[in-house]
């Protein structure tokens, strides 16, 4: 199934539901387009097509959305350790192109957002290094540690496969579930409908579910069928490109990720596992090209960039109230960790 879930907020725990409604407020007041999860297995938010087609958009966007994820690794960990709930994970990811002046301080001003007073807890910024080799992008920034507990990440993305993002986009990763493990306003959430029979019934069934999807990555899934179905997958985004439908080619390509996660996470990996990595990894840096090289007719034509502002009004925006971004001059990440006291 393709396309995009109207509303993921649904199968979220109450607690986490309060944290994507502050979140969303705070980066709506910054023009970000709220837009919906993809609806497909992907191993971070910043495989999503609205984020990683457009890092060398030339013209700005701006979005936030609800993203699962799904880490076949960490689910094969818990599951030696008899522990279940790490199959997946809720992030709440902001991307904004071209990269924020003051991406830390607009950070910690939105976990304050969230009720967290960040001067009674250890809070501080590391120095943290992005590498997705599966699609080519790599970013630096920094993780944000709450008490020892990383619970966000601000990366900006620089780099696509051999190509220099100028200027880079900026991305912030929320990890809700931590989150709601120490947010006031998520336990002032929780208590309201701790007992109840919503709250006891997605309990369960989230568990299950992570239950589930570590026994079929451990034990049903067949890496004979599924190297048939890598091959399958890169084929037909081969044919999609031919047709110059960059978007299916590049779900197919998200697919052939996820298949690649799961035979790595497996210990699997060969070097026929290399070279269908090397694979996935061209064929995404070509889908992006391709759409970058549209875009750019679009916006010299001004027909593409006309139909995309009309349905998302704001993407294309580069106002913030009270001039608290600014699209140049973006914080060199490297220089020093960072406290908030």
């Amino acid at each position: 199934m393709t396309g995009e879930r109207l509303d993921d907020r649904a199968s979220a725990p109450p607690a986490v539901e309060t944290l994507v409604a502050a979140l969303a407020g705070f980066w709506s007041q910054r023009r970000c387009v709220q837009l919906p999860a993809l609806d497909r297995p992907i191993a971070a938010a910043t495989f999503a097509p609205h984020t990683f087609l457009r890092l060398r958009s030339p013209r700005p966007w701006r979005i936030a959305r609800l993203q699962e994820v799904q880490r076949p690794a960490r689910a094969f960990g818990a599951a030696f350790r008899g522990a279940v709930g790490n199959a997946r994970r809720l992030e709440y990811q902001v991307a904004i192109h071209p990269a924020l002046r003051a991406a830390d301080r607009l950070l910690i001003k939105s976990l304050r957002t969230l009720g967290l007073e960040l001067a009674r807890h250890q809070f501080e910024l590391r120095e943290h290094r992005l590498e997705t080799n599966l699609v080519g992008v790599s970013g630096v920034g920094w993780k944000a540690f709450l008490d020892g507990v990383p619970v966000a990440r601000l990366s900006f993305l620089v780099r696509l496969g051999e190509c220099s993002l100028t200027p880079p986009t900026v991305e912030i990763v929320y990890l809700l579930e931590r989150l709601a493990a120490v947010s006031p306003l998520a336990s002032a959430r929780a208590v309201a409908v701790a007992g109840t029979e919503r709250e006891a019934w997605l309990a369960v069934q989230r568990a299950q579910a992570d239950r589930e999807l570590a026994r079929y990555w451990l034990e049903v899934v067949d890496p004979v069928a599924t190297r048939q179905r890598l091959d399958e997958a890169d084929r037909e985004a081969e044919r999609c490109l031919e047709r110059s439908l960059i978007w299916p080619a590049y779900e197919r390509v998200l697919e052939s990720a996820h298949l690649l996660e799961i035979l790595r996470a497996r210990d699997l990996e060969s070097e026929d596992w290399e070279v269908r990595a090397e694979r996935c990894r061209r064929r995404a840096l070509e889908c992006a090209q391709r759409w970058f090289d549209r875009e750019k007719a679009g916006a010299q034509t001004n027909e593409h960039a006309n139909g995309y502002a009309n349905e998302y009004p704001n993407v294309y925006s580069n106002e913030c109230p009270n001039g608290e971004i600014g699209i140049e001059g973006s914080p060199r990440p490297g220089a020093g960790g960072m406290r908030d006291g």
